[in-house]
């Protein structure tokens, strides 16, 4: 095949025009990550020539139809998050949606499904008709195909990031993540350089590889942290503890934190007649998605150190070693109970209970189940579904009795006000004087409402949670435990939380720790892996 034969334009409109919109697609992705440039340019042009040289290859192939059908399905997945949050697939969404049960991917899917059935059609047609011109002409010869998309592929891009990290005196520790992990190393150079379908391909071949790795290590003995002791002499500890974990949920639509919408009546109620309910200001999630910011979350793990969630003793062995029987009550269906960072956690949990609806409700007679032998010490979990996209099914009638139908955000605010109900219904359980409680709320991350979450480098709206104590008696000064976390930016990352929890289940935390975890606070994990101080993300 000569070049002059692919340039007559009226013999090969459908590989032109689709050159040209892959191109377009794969230079967007690359300016998301990079910096318009030369560079960005080639390596974009590169990118569609590798998909090329496979397209040519499958065109005569018996495999042709469903081969292309694959291919179509991740340019879509591609495009799709390009539309609609200006990014690359990531280690994050990939986690995610593996992650994640399918009534909720379902669910948050209905958001863009109607754009991705659209571009997916768009897609096969063009690549369809793409591979008919192909097949017209003499096919590219295998001795030459072969090792140029092998050296395209894994030749050029390393020792391009190679002379990169020469030039930026970053070889130490280039080399040092080259001989820890090279899968991952090199994901995260395919990232960048190849953003379309192949960076898809081998992020997903990385989540595997690593999740093989924790499910490998996560049986290892635990230990505590440096710095944390059990004080067996401390009475003053709750004989239950309520764990409850929001989903989605951005503090500025509670009313109990100002908004004008009366989304949180039973919350609101609590603090202005009585004296049982402390909120805190500031709070902000270690990530934006589920999966990480839970990890950190309920573990000593910190957005700059993962081996802690490896190595040291989760929010669950505390309560365990601190005399409590422990219990995990989810809303989000069991699914990945040793594969994934948050069934890896609930794993360690006494008894576990798993529904897969849309109605939080649905937890409580569970939750109730479990309370009904005052005489234990409990600490038990409780996941929601809380305003997870889509939200028009995260609430009932009764929501939209109290809240109407009128505004743009109101479905969200009506899940919040449907939050609001679940937390009375948990407060009314443990009103039992027989027993102190706690209830500790807070969510996992935040909301972008109607877009979602998981943004790159954009949103602190994402990030920023609620964070609610209830007691059914006033035995516990929280206030002393919790503000001694606000770090130099008066805020709270959820980083702390099991040094909170910690505490209040009879812990001591050493100062220096404390100023540690703060410190570590300050800065957020994101989706792509990489590490930013929460103030460098752009509202």
């Amino acid at each position: 095949m000569k070049i002059s034969d692919i340039l007559r334009v009226k013999d090969n409109k459908f590989t032109i025009i689709t050159f040209l919109l892959l191109f377009i697609i794969a230079f967007t992705l690359r300016l998301s990550i990079k910096e318009f440039s030369l560079a960005s340019i080639i390596f974009s042009i590169t990118n569609v020539l590798i998909l090329y040289l496979f397209t040519d290859t499958i065109a005569r192939t018996f495999l042709r139809i469903p081969l292309i059908v694959f291919l179509s399905s991740l340019i879509t997945v591609d495009t799709t998050l390009m539309l609609v949050y200006n990014n690359p697939l990531n280690y994050g969404v990939i986690a995610s949606i593996f992650e994640t049960n399918i009534s909720e991917t379902l669910s948050m899917g209905k958001f863009i499904f109607p754009i991705g059935i659209t571009v997916l059609i768009l897609i096969s047609y063009l690549i369809i008709k793409t591979t008919a011109e192909f097949k017209r002409r003499k096919q590219l010869k295998l001795y030459l195909t072969i090792p140029t998309f092998l050296i395209l592929l894994f030749i050029v891009p390393p020792i391009l990031d190679y002379q990169g990290s020469i030039n930026s005196s970053n070889l130490k520790s280039y080399t040092k993540t080259f001989w820890k992990d090279p899968l991952l190393l090199y994901s995260n150079i395919i990232y960048v350089k190849y953003p379309l379908v192949i960076n898809d391909i081998f992020v997903t071949i990385s989540y595997f590889d690593e999740m093989k790795k924790y499910k490998n290590e996560i049986l290892s003995d635990k230990v505590l942290p440096e710095g944390i002791s059990l004080d067996k002499n401390n009475t003053n500890k709750p004989d239950k503890i309520i764990f409850v974990i929001g989903e989605s949920s951005y503090s500025a639509h509670y009313s109990l934190y100002g908004y004008s919408i009366k989304t949180t009546p039973s919350l609101d109620s609590l603090y202005n007649n009585t004296n049982l309910l402390s909120f805190y200001k500031n709070i902000i999630s270690s990530a934006s998605y589920t999966r990480d910011a839970l990890r950190i979350a309920l573990s000593f793990a910190t957005p700059h150190e993962e081996q802690p969630f490896i190595n040291q003793k989760n929010i669950l062995n505390l309560a365990k070693d601190a005399g409590y029987e422990t219990s995990w009550i989810s809303n989000h269906g069991k699914y990945g109970l040793h594969n994934t960072f948050l069934g890896m956690v609930a794993s360690h949990a006494d008894y576990k209970y798993y529904e897969d609806t849309n109605n939080d409700l649905d937890l409580i007679p569970l939750l109730q189940q479990q309370l009904k032998d005052s005489n234990k010490q409990q600490f038990i979990t409780v996941h929601l579904r809380g305003s997870h996209k889509s939200y028009s099914d995260k609430f009932d009638k009764q929501d939209t009795q109290m809240l109407g139908s009128e505004g743009k955000t109101i479905d969200y605010d009506k899940s919040i006000h449907h939050t609001d109900r679940v937390l009375k219904k948990i407060v009314e359980l443990t009103n039992d004087s027989c027993f102190k409680s706690v209830i500790y709320y807070f969510s996992d991350h935040g909301e972008v409402i109607n877009t979602g979450h998981a943004i790159l480098n954009k949103w602190k709206c994402q990030y920023q949670v609620p964070l609610v104590l209830i007691q059914n008696k006033p035995f516990l000064d929280t206030d002393n435990i919790i503000r001694k976390y606000y770090d130099s930016r008066n805020r709270i990352n959820t980083n702390a939380t099991p040094y909170i929890l910690g505490e209040i289940m009879g812990y001591s935390i050493t100062d220096s720790l404390v100023e540690k975890t703060k410190r570590d606070g300050l800065y957020i994990y994101q989706a792509d892996g990489s590490v930013i101080l929460f103030d460098n993300i752009v509202d």
